[in-house]
């Protein structure tokens, strides 16, 4: 139980990394062509 907790919780930090990854390079390429 404890195991698949870790995961989801690893899981979900992941995406919100990606999500942040994601935003951070859109924000950058607008920077370029502005």
């Amino acid at each position: 139980m404890f195991y698949l907790y870790g995961n989801y919780c690893f899981y979900v930090f992941y995406m919100c990394l990606n999500i942040n990854f994601m935003f951070h390079t859109q924000n950058i390429k607008d920077s370029i062509l502005n």
